[in-house]
């Protein structure tokens, strides 16, 4: 038997390829349908109480704030007939991603990087990227941290108020405007900033496939609030409950610090995508697809984050990284190919099906002159090997050659701060 058939033998009986692209649409959309009825369903379908403006006003600048996966970013930014400006960036590694950290604390370091620059304006566009209700005046009360976050005390809080307690704290007076979004809202909004004027497009979908991973669209009818007008609704898709998980994800799952949550997350997003790697690796070598030298060292890796399994899909035999010892003979070098290959080719099936859903429920696209924008952000959309390219293939043929709905993806520039920053000015 040749390598990619026991590859492929392999895969099958741990039922890690089981996931076809029509099931994966139409349970999306069963459970998109549930969720914004307010019925029990695995996406939240979340309103925003937001819409993408026709027109971008200019003006002062506002202060955007960008909190999702491990990183903080923050700058001022203003638009003007030159397009956007942006002033003071600042990065830093989000509280709670070291270690566990108490409500208060956590606010107060949050505020502690932007009080030089909240005391400059009056308006405050809060890209918050973890799952959170969006209340009808724009407040977010957070609803639970993933992506590894230890600050189980902000659960439950009001955002926007909690930073604003904490400016005062840091001396930074005054009263100020702020607009909760998270970071797929934010996108779609930079979508809306990339296009030439308001008719370019029939709609609008964001999407980010980064360290985790979710969805955004426009929705004219949303059951569980009734008069509310047309506007974006975010899916959390990562929370997405996949029926045909393999016994390798449900392995790694259990390894997580939330078994059982955000199963769809895990199984491609950027934060899990090294684990899980790691562990169908192993246990492809407990099955003997591998030698026992290369064994051994999958063995001994402590870790493998993402960007190790891109870098060795890129030169896999560049010998340089965790998992060459792992190459130990050629075998072993093309069987790891392989499988790590597959993960990211059933990764791009869930982004395209994720993607596919929101323009089917957005019921926009129909007519090839003017498709949907699918605004993209994310490191494991632009980083991993072939993953971008097969998604958009299938999204070519399953939803542009099959179901007649036609679209255009762009990958807007510092995405979340520009749509934070959008959303400010709309606030």
């Amino acid at each position: 038997m040749d390598d990619r058939s026991e590859v492929s033998n392999f895969l099958d009986r741990h039922g890690m390829l089981g996931i076809g692209f029509d099931g994966l649409v139409a349970d999306l959309l069963e459970e998109m349908e549930a969720g914004l009825a307010g019925r029990p369903s695995s996406l939240a379908m979340i309103p925003t109480w937001l819409a993408p403006v026709e027109r971008i006003p200019a003006g002062a600048p506002v202060l955007a704030i960008d909190a999702g996966g491990t990183n903080f970013r923050a700058a001022l930014v203003s638009f003007g007939p030159d397009g956007p400006a942006v002033e003071g960036f600042r990065s830093a590694a989000m509280p709670g991603s070291a270690g566990e950290i108490g409500r208060e604390a956590f606010f107060d370091a949050l505020a502690a990087k932007v009080a030089d620059l909240a005391s400059r304006t009056e308006r405050i566009g809060f890209c918050f990227s973890y799952a959170m209700e969006i209340l009808p005046n724009r407040e977010g009360r957070l609803m639970f941290f993933s992506k590894e976050i230890r600050a189980p005390e902000v659960e439950g809080a009001l955002v926007g108020a909690g930073l604003a307690g904490a400016l005062e704290r840091a001396g930074v007076r005054g009263r100020r405007t702020t607009v909760l979004l998270n970071d797929t809202t934010a996108t779609l909004l930079a979508g809306r900033s990339s296009a030439e004027d308001a008719r370019q497009y029939d709609g609008y979908v964001g999407y980010i496939l980064g360290t985790g991973t979710n969805a955004a669209y426009l929705e004219h009818s949303i059951p569980k609030a009734p008069g509310a007008a047309a506007q974006i609704v975010v899916l959390e898709s990562g929370g997405f409950d996949i029926r045909a998980r393999g016994d390798l994800d449900e392995a790694f799952d259990r390894t997580t610090k939330d078994p059982g949550r955000y199963t769809c997350e895990k199984m491609h997003s950027g934060a899990y995508l090294g684990g899980l790697a790691l562990t169908v690796l192993r246990a492809a070598a407990g099955e003997g697809l591998f030698s026992a030298p290369a064994a051994a060292a999958l063995g001994a890796i402590g870790a493998l984050p993402a960007k190790d399994v891109s870098a060795f899909l890129r030169r896999p035999s560049a010998g340089t990284g965790p998992l060459a010892p792992a190459a130990v003979t050629e075998g072993d070098r093309e069987r790891a190919y392989l499988l790590l290959d597959a993960l990211v080719g059933r990764a791009a099936l869930l982004a395209a099906g994720v993607l596919a859903a929101a323009v089917l429920k957005s019921l926009r696209g129909g007519m090839a002159s003017r498709p949907v924008c699918i605004a993209v952000d994310g490191t494991t959309w632009r980083e991993v090997p072939r993953l971008a390219a097969r998604a958009e293939a299938l999204l070519e043929r399953h939803l542009g050659g099959e179901r007649g709905r036609h679209v255009r993806i762009v990958l807007p520039d510092r995405a979340p701060l520009l749509g934070a920053a959008l959303a400010a000015l709309a606030g």
